[in-house]
């Protein structure tokens, strides 16, 4: 996780510099960085629930959840999240849903456009520096917490 938000930090400097084509292309890159994230951070957060002891059926529920959001809601215990989390972590899903569907040429709303808009501004550098520091976090609440952490659903 923090090697990939590391290659996508400094690959934002590269972007930057090139610029982009057209809006079109600037979406598509900036939701392939998003999903990029969001891969990492579902990877890891599958591992930390396995190691805290999260077994059988329950813990294939748990891989099953496709938001990272979602899984952090699912066990506070165990990762320690917290509600700005959450809210980050939906409002970038929205924010990547709107920027592929501007990307493939969907038909959007005017509220997806007002939120294309807004993102269009983002410093990737400062969404992948959220994403290295909330892994930083889990794994250090993780090993706080124990193998032994009682998992609530």
């Amino acid at each position: 996780m923090v090697r990939g938000t590391a290659f996508l930090h400094a690959r934002a400097a590269v972007i930057e510099a090139r610029g982009t084509a057209s809006v079109s292309r600037h979406a598509m890159v900036l939701a392939n960085a998003l999903r990029e994230l969001d891969c990492f951070l579902l990877v890891l957060l599958d591992e930390i629930a396995a190691s805290a002891g999260l077994r059988g059926t329950a813990l294939t529920a748990f891989k099953r959840r496709r938001s990272a959001a979602n899984k952090l809601a699912a066990y506070p215990a165990l990762f320690g999240g917290s509600a700005d989390d959450l809210g980050i972590l939906l409002t970038l899903g929205k924010q990547k849903a709107v920027l592929l569907a501007l990307f493939r040429g969907r038909r959007t709303t005017a509220g997806d456009i007002l939120v294309a808009a807004k993102f269009s501004t983002i410093d990737l550098r400062t969404i992948s520096t959220y994403y290295a520091g909330l892994s930083v976090r889990l794994i250090g609440h993780a090993e706080l917490a124990g193998e032994e952490l009682p998992l609530a659903a």
